[in-house]
């Protein structure tokens, strides 16, 4: 069955929509990240800091610094800023239970990682 012009116009215009919608809320949740890793990202540093763990500390505030760049180029794709976030937050998760064990926020940062995916 062939489609007209203008309902292809409408499935573009749609799509273009979504798009939009999608970017926008992967630009709030990368603001909203930021916002709240902040204190957890400085207060990890600075425990690392102190028991002589350099790496991690390193890696902690690498992830942040590219979820700020994901944040502030808003040019990109929102598929890959989402990637970003997803990525930052599993590693994050492997980081903290590295360095504080099954009672630190590694578990919950796991278990917050799939939910944030969907």
């Amino acid at each position: 069955m062939p489609m007209n012009n203008r309902t292809m116009t409408q499935d573009n215009h749609g799509e273009d929509i979504l798009i939009d919608w999608r970017t926008r809320a992967v630009t709030v949740v990368l603001y909203v990240v930021l916002v709240v890793a902040l204190p957890a990202a400085i207060s990890t540093v600075v425990y690392i800091a102190n028991r002589g763990f350099g790496a991690q500390g390193i890696i902690i505030v690498a992830l942040y610094v590219m979820l700020a760049l994901a944040a502030v180029f808003r040019g990109l794709d929102y598929r890959l800023r989402a990637s970003v976030i997803l990525a930052a937050s599993y590693s994050m998760a492997i980081s903290n239970l590295f360095n504080f064990g099954i009672t630190g926020a590694g578990p919950l940062y796991l278990l917050a990682a799939p939910i944030l995916a969907l």
